[in-house]
This record gives C-alpha cells, sequence and structure tokens, in this order.
C-alpha cells in the first residue's frame, strides 16, 4: 500500500503527470493499493479509478471519475464551503 499526501504539489505540470502516471502503473501493474490526497482534480480525474471527497471529515462523494459529478467536486473548494 503506498499513501501520498500531495505527491505532487510543488511539481510543475509535467513532472506532476509523470508521478500520477508511475503511481497509477504501480497501482495496476504491480497490484499496489494507492490512497493519494490531491487539490487537483483535473489531474485526479485523469489517473484515478475512484474519488473520494472530503469536506469536515465527512464524505461528500465516492465513486469512479465518470460517476462523480464536476459539480460536486466544484462544490467543495467553493467559498462558503471553504468557510464553514
Amino acid at each position: 500500500m503506498i499513501l501520498a499526501d500531495e505527491p505532487v504539489a510543488a511539481l510543475d505540470p509535467t513532472a506532476a503527470e509523470q508521478v500520477m502516471a508511475l503511481l497509477r502503473s504501480l497501482a495496476h501493474d504491480e497490484g499496489l493499493g494507492v490512497a493519494t490526497v490531491l487539490h487537483q482534480p483535473a489531474l485526479a480525474r485523469r489517473h484515478a479509478d475512484r474519488l473520494v471527497g472530503l469536506h469536515g471529515g465527512r464524505v461528500a462523494f465516492d465513486g469512479t471519475p465518470a460517476e462523480v459529478d464536476a459539480e460536486e467536486v466544484d462544490a467543495l473548494y467553493a467559498p462558503e464551503r471553504a468557510a464553514a
């Protein structure tokens, strides 16, 4: 199991894609579980098999990238929600 907390936070977009592709490869090719915390929804959609959004310690959504609506993701970053 790999736990990666913001593994691409300080990387440029190309390096971030490479790191995420490596993590995805390890998950699929080596059969490893990978849990990653990201604040880049587009990057998560491209590389994740499952998206789980958390707000205030509660699950806001949980599903495949195709199942999770973009509005659900955007709501996590809404100013009024961030202040709550």
